[in-house]
């Protein structure tokens, strides 16, 4: 990817807490090659967990303690990461305290 993003679906806002969120599977009428996933300005890290099903999304969406990793992808407050996933891709958001709004947004990145 070089940085250059053009939307292709519609923005799923997805509320994260600290428990993971019900996995959704954003759905595109075209197959798509990226996920934007936006986390809001301010001091709480999303962290992301992808899979092939809603389950492995959620165990995968887990915020890493002291002692332990995690599969999950943080974004940093106030930024955007792109996910390359297979097309069909289950999503779960978590927060280590507090609550979040993230925003996805499947597209092509070139």
């Amino acid at each position: 990817m070089k940085g250059i993003f053009t939307a292709l679906t519609p923005t799923y806002a997805v509320a994260a807490s600290s428990a993971a969120s019900a996995a959704i599977k954003p759905t595109a009428s075209i197959n798509v090659d990226a996920w934007r996933i936006v986390a809001p300005s301010g001091n709480t890290t999303v962290w992301v967990g992808y899979g092939t099903t809603a389950a492995l999304a959620q165990a995968a969406a887990v915020v890493p303690s002291a002692g332990s990793s995690s599969a999950a992808t943080p974004v940093l407050p106030g930024s955007d990461i792109l996910l390359n996933l297979p097309h069909g891709s289950y999503l779960s958001v978590v927060v280590a305290t507090g609550t979040s709004t993230v925003y996805i947004q499947g597209g092509d990145a070139t």
